[in-house]
């Protein structure tokens, strides 16, 4: 039991390398340098709050950099035990392609459900809650296959409502996109690309398209149709119409490839515009 230590065959004042053996403390190895810079290090083996660890210890600083125990490791994560495979506290810099659960990265970040049926949250988002940490938010996928040859899966979003996740939005391996507003259950209907689903009580929301300015001649938002012949086919238009509050609604089609416009409905008052040829309805009630 003792100390052993090593000094530089140059300079035999200089200790580089101690071994420590003491009676009833930690074993270590305690690496030293002539720089005026340099750090001391020590390796310490089973210390005694944390027994099966190995442990490399900036001396100079008072701090673990690296813990290693048996199938885990920790980064700058302190000299306790650790409770998962790899701990790291602070930021991480990965060169090359990352995998979780797998071993075959196929892009930057490849990220494993291991499912092969049903569905699953992949990644999860936390957040402090009073002090909690609590789910916030989730991604997951479903699977749509039959096996290996089909490969067809989908993906959903989750958000965080009375402590719980709830799915909010769905984009299937077909393409369609079904949204669920106001906890309402997303579905598809009536086999369109995109449904937005609302709750029997307090529903009827849609889509809204607004304009960040103030304008009294300006498109405030517009939905069209096209083909892989022409864009623009039809189209239905909102803009302002002499005044920051009054508006003209467009219907656009498409007659030989040019567009015109059969029907308008002016903002003042009750004016519709059919071919070109302007009707007063005001007071008027019913089809004409």
């Amino acid at each position: 039991l003792g100390t052993l230590a090593y000094q530089d065959a140059y300079n035999p004042s200089v200790e580089k390398l101690r071994i420590y053996s003491p009676q009833n403390t930690e074993n270590s190895l305690e690496f030293k340098s002539s720089h005026a810079l340099s750090k001391t290090y020590k390796i310490y083996n089973a210390v005694g709050w944390n027994p099966d660890a190995l442990l490399i210890y900036n001396h100079t600083d008072d701090a673990t950099v690296l813990t290693i125990e048996p199938g885990k490791l920790g980064i700058n994560r302190g000299a306790n035990s650790l409770t998962r495979t790899l701990e790291v506290n602070g930021s991480a810099w990965i060169s090359g392609a990352l995998g979780i659960g797998t071993e075959t990265s196929t892009s930057v970040l490849t990220v494993n459900s291991n499912i092969s049926s049903s569905s699953a949250t992949v990644i999860d988002i936390h957040q402090a809650t009073n002090g909690a940490n609590k789910q916030v938010a989730g991604i997951g996928v479903l699977i749509d296959n039959g096996g290996e040859s089909t490969n067809a899966g989908g993906m959903f979003f989750q958000t965080a409502s009375g402590g719980s996740l709830t799915e909010r939005l769905r984009l299937t391996s077909g393409g369609s996109l079904e949204l669920g507003y106001g906890g309402a259950a997303r579905q598809q209907a009536d086999s369109q690309a995109f449904t937005i689903t609302t709750p029997a009580t307090g529903g009827g929301q849609g889509i809204a398209l607004k304009r960040l300015d103030s304008n009294s001649d300006q498109n405030l938002g517009e939905i069209s149709w096209s083909n892989n012949t022409q864009d623009g086919l039809g189209s239905i238009s909102v803009k302002t119409d002499g005044a920051v509050n009054t508006t003209q609604m467009n219907f656009e089609v498409a007659v030989g490839g040019s567009a015109i416009f059969p029907l308008k409905l002016e903002g003042g008052p009750n004016t519709v515009v059919i071919n070109g040829t302007t009707a007063d309805h005001s007071g008027t009630t019913g089809a004409s």
